[in-house]
């Protein structure tokens, strides 16, 4: 990827998929290209000074009130899927034609893009542009087939398909979805696994090129037809001096971060969790995930911070608890942390899985956790000598 090529980067979603992209902007302009984004509004100020120009996507399937009520209309079966398939239809359409725009006008030479905005491969195949398909963790190589729920949605929008066609094929899907899901669910149930998102389709081998931006050893096994771009993570941010004062008081504390994400259990799931750690007489830190300008709540022995640079945490906490999205893993692994992975949806439950396999953390399973099945958990955890040296140890082969 030397040269002076005028590029255009797609992302969508939460900081886990953002963040990802960012580094690649500014990987590629740091080698002379000239980079363009389309993204989720709330990102633009994360890529000023790393690309040339920023376009929000339109607004609709990227809001999290949005997802979270149509995920619940569809896995609940009381709605028709028909209604929700019409809407993703609908910003699919008017994705596609703001990115071809945005081709024409900057005079884009390439589009990379992510499996969740396919509506840049239909622009870029359009404006007859090579494009290439980024991959941000393990899972999204599995899910070209995944159930068109919120935004996912590539069959729909294949650039081989016409709209009319994909309107045809809505009620196909919706009656077989709609016999297949009961089945998912319990599939799903019974394995503590989220439906909607384990590897029960089959993968697509697309014929564009591939480029993954996660770290390649958490394949497992080697891909040879897939390439690897080992970005650095973010640069070492400045310490927020509420945490600065709160590591004086207390010492290494427990990190808590469980995504940006708005998960219909994540706040249940982080009042256990610092309940389960009081339980402990130790000290933690939970970091929200929130956007805006960053607030304090200070307890005896926890601190709550509506938004932190985990990088600016992580190297002085003795164990990490998050939910598995492929930027907490790689920033913990990174730091050299032993991981407690509580997944509450998407990818995460695969990364997690792939944690436990290369033997570098622990999980709470869904049926493991109420208060003190995790205090058990977390104590087990911090006392893995054998874990924490498998976490040493990947770091310094990756530095």
């Amino acid at each position: 990827m030397q040269g002076k090529e005028r590029i255009l980067l797609t992302c969508w979603g939460t900081l886990g998929e953002v963040f990802p992209i960012q580094r690649l902007a500014r990987h590629l302009t740091g080698q002379g290209n000239r980079v363009h984004v389309c993204g989720p509004g709330y990102a633009q100020q994360l890529f000023g000074g790393v690309s040339a120009s920023f376009s929000a996507i339109p607004t609709g399937i990227e809001q999290t009130d949005w997802r979270i009520e149509n995920q619940q209309r569809f896995l609940s079966q009381r709605h028709g899927l028909e209604s929700i398939l019409n809407d993703i239809d609908e910003h699919a359409h008017l994705a596609a034609e703001q990115m071809h725009r945005v081709i024409i006008k900057q005079k884009i030479s390439k589009v990379m893009h992510s499996w969740i905005t396919p509506a840049a491969a239909i622009a870029a195949h359009r404006a007859r542009v090579p494009s290439v398909r980024l991959y941000l963790y393990p899972l999204a190589l599995n899910q070209q087939a995944d159930p068109p729920v919120m935004p996912r949605w590539p069959r729909l929008t294949s650039c081989s398909q016409g709209i009319e066609t994909r309107r045809k094929l809505q009620p196909v899907l919706s009656h077989r979805y709609r016999r297949l899901i009961p089945r998912l669910m319990a599939l799903g149930n019974d394995a503590g696994l989220a439906p909607e998102t384990y590897e029960m389709f089959p993968a697509e081998r697309p014929s564009c090129a591939r480029l993954a931006l996660f770290d390649e050893r958490l394949l497992l096994s080697a891909d040879k037809t897939l390439d690897f771009l080992n970005l650095p993570l973010q640069p070492k941010p400045t310490m927020p001096p509420e945490l600065e004062e709160f590591l004086g008081r207390h010492g290494a504390p427990i990190l808590i971060s469980l995504g940006s994400f708005k998960a219909p259990n994540k706040r249940h799931a982080m009042i256990t969790l610092l309940a389960a750690i009081r339980s402990l007489s130790l000290p933690a830190v939970a970091v929200l995930g929130q956007p805006g300008p960053r607030q304090a709540i200070k307890h005896p022995n926890a601190l709550i911070l509506s938004n932190c640079s985990l990088p600016a945490a992580m190297p002085h906490c003795r164990l990490v608890i998050h939910h598995g999205g492929i930027g907490t893993l790689q920033e913990t692994l990174n730091a050299g942390r032993v991981s407690l992975t509580m997944p509450l949806q998407f990818d995460q439950f695969d990364n997690a899985r792939r944690l436990k396999a290369l033997g570098l953390g622990h999980t709470a399973a869904p049926g493991r956790r109420d208060g003190n099945a995790l205090a058990s958990l977390i104590a087990r955890a911090l006392g893995d000598g054998e874990t924490a040296a498998r976490c040493k140890a990947w770091t310094s082969q990756h530095s």
